[in-house]
């Protein structure tokens, strides 16, 4: 469950190894600025901007809305990040 209080990215990480799946064990480094990027998800969830996301069926009903770039959301990290 996502809470607005990010401390670790919000997943684990499995690899597919002798037909199972199996836990890494290893930190992944998501970016650079891991502390930065979590504290920008904990400011998006905040702000309910997963409100604003266009997935593949909301672009079905209105062929407008761009979800391959989610221009919105996008421009809400940028100001976020900053």
């Amino acid at each position: 469950m996502l809470n607005s209080n990010l401390e670790c990215a919000p997943f684990n990480l499995y690899q597919w190894s002798d037909g199972k799946l199996k836990s890494k064990d290893t930190k992944v480094a998501l970016l650079p600025d891991e502390d930065g990027a979590l504290s920008t998800v904990s400011a998006l969830i905040q702000a309910k901007v997963y409100r604003s996301l266009v997935d593949f069926d909301n672009h079905m009903e209105d062929i407008s809305l761009n979800y391959w770039t989610n221009p919105i959301v996008n421009q809400k990290i940028v100001e976020l990040s900053s």
